[in-house]
């Protein structure tokens, strides 16, 4: 049943990978804090995560896509939270069809969305999580991401 459900994610994630590619309404990139945000407005997601680590900056990373519920509760939810975190988190959101995020993929490792990584200042994964993470999950785990500092 989880090969089934890996294969099944894979396959969906290269037929958006080839839609993405052609569509002539492309949504923009999201990285950095928002989609409307200025704060890594025109960097790839992989861009946006080394500017922030070469900055030495705490770093939330979320792997989502638009096609699932979760995915979607949990770019909602870092929507609503990350606000109150913009002077102290570098929030990255890959999107899997996304073909500027694959070097991003490359340097983390997980098998569904969404996957939300935690790094710390020297690059540390301290935490991940596979699912979407209520407001107040994710406010505690940035709370100890900042912590860990």
């Amino acid at each position: 049943m989880a090969i089934l459900l890996v294969v099944a994610v894979f396959i969906g994630v290269l037929v958006g990978l080839r839609f993405a590619g052609s569509s002539e309404d492309a949504q923009p990139l999201e990285a950095g804090f928002l989609e409307d945000s200025t704060v890594a407005e025109g960097l790839h997601p992989f861009e946006a995560y080394q500017d922030a680590r070469a900055a030495g900056s705490p770093v939330y990373v979320l792997f989502h896509s638009g096609a699932c519920q979760p995915c979607v509760e949990a770019k909602d939810a870092a929507d609503r939270v990350l606000p109150e975190y913009t002077d102290t988190v570098v929030y990255v959101s890959a999107h899997t069809v996304d073909s500027r995020s694959r070097d991003l993929f490359d340097e983390f490792s997980f098998r569904s969305v969404p996957t939300s990584f935690f790094v710390d200042q020297a690059g540390e994964v301290i935490d991940e999580h596979v699912g979407p993470l209520s407001d107040a999950e994710l406010r505690e785990r940035l709370d100890t991401l900042l912590s860990a500092q």
